[in-house]
């Protein structure tokens, strides 16, 4: 019964996710821009979304007013541009998307400042890639040779900084964690 913000809730990974945290019986609370395919899986389990904001994460008044009056529980952030290959026809989209529109969420929870636990979704295309045969780890440099994975590398350090300087202290009701999310397929 606690409030959950779904950023990214029409989305593959947001919709799953707001299914399985509906069935727990979690209250959710949705923020995405649209519903980025047709046919979408968010079609067969928009029922589960007590409220569905439409609007742009870059958007900073209207995501602080959200998280100011719903002041959620938990926030799970996957609104993104995801697509490798668009980040290559719309770089600077794909930069301020996946950028400030985690600099927007993490500015919101800075301000109002309720008990939350927030978790913040990137990508295993944070890390720089050089082509090792063996997988990355939370030690390995950042970065990203196309905008994707170079907007997600950046979004990483919006993280960090903001958890040191806002969130690390002890004034601080906010409790922040990074999943590095890969590919997924199915449900």
């Amino acid at each position: 019964n606690k409030s959950v913000l779904v950023t990214g809730h029409t989305g593959f990974k947001g919709s799953w996710l707001s299914a399985w945290l509906s069935q727990l019986g979690a209250n959710i609370i949705g923020l995405s821009d649209r519903v980025p395919t047709n046919p979408a899986h968010y079609d067969y389990i928009k029922e589960c979304i007590v409220q569905d904001h439409r609007i742009d994460v870059r958007d900073t008044e209207s995501i602080f007013s959200i998280i100011n009056e719903v002041k959620p529980h938990f926030i799970f952030h996957l609104a993104a541009q995801p697509i490798v290959l668009a980040s290559y026809q719309e770089p600077l989209i794909t930069f301020s998307t996946n950028t400030l529109g985690t600099a927007a969420i993490l500015d919101a929870l800075r301000r109002t400042n309720h008990k939350c636990t927030a978790v913040m979704v990137t990508s295993d295309k944070c890390y720089d890639n050089v082509e090792r045969d063996y997988g990355y780890n939370e030690e390995d440099r950042l970065g990203g040779k196309d905008p994707y994975s170079g907007s997600k590398g950046a979004a990483e350090l919006v993280i960090k900084s903001y958890y040191h300087s806002f969130f690390h202290s002890s004034n601080s009701n906010i409790r922040l964690a990074i999943a590095r999310a890969g590919n997924v397929i199915g449900g």
